[in-house]
C-alpha cells in the first residue's frame, strides 16, 4: 500500500490529465480509421465503452492523486493538491464521455 501511495504522490496531475486525454483521443482516431477502412470492427464496437472506461479511470486516478497529497494537519497547504487532482478527475471524465458519445453507430459496423 505504501508503494502505491508513494507512486500517487510522485505523479503530476497535469501530466496525468494530458496522458489520459491523449489516450482517449488516439483510441477514438484509431476507431474512426478502422471503421472507414473496414478493419478491426470488433474493436470499433467496444470503443464507446472503452473511452468511457478511460474517463472513469482518469477520474479515480485524479482523486487518488489529490488524496495522496492531502495532509489533514496542513489543510490550507493541501487544498491546491486536492483541487489539482479533482481537475484531472473531471477533465478526464468529460473527455471520456464526450468521445464515447461521438462513436460510430454499432449497427453500421460490418461483421469481421
Amino acid at each position: 500500500m505504501e508503494i502505491i501511495a508513494s507512486l500517487l504522490k510522485s505523479l503530476n496531475p497535469n501530466y496525468v490529465t494530458v496522458v489520459f486525454i491523449a489516450t482517449i483521443f488516439i483510441v477514438f482516431i484509431l476507431a474512426v480509421a478502422f471503421f472507414f477502412t473496414n478493419r478491426l470492427q470488433n474493436f470499433v464496437r467496444i470503443v464507446p465503452s472503452l473511452l468511457s472506461s478511460f474517463g472513469i479511470l482518469g477520474t479515480f486516478t485524479g482523486i487518488a492523486i489529490g488524496l495522496a497529497k492531502f495532509n489533514v494537519k496542513k489543510i490550507d497547504a493541501s487544498i491546491p493538491y486536492l483541487l489539482d487532482g479533482m481537475n484531472t478527475a473531471f477533465i478526464t471524465s468529460i473527455f471520456g464521455i464526450i468521445f464515447g458519445m461521438l462513436h460510430i453507430p454499432v449497427d453500421t459496423c460490418a461483421e469481421s
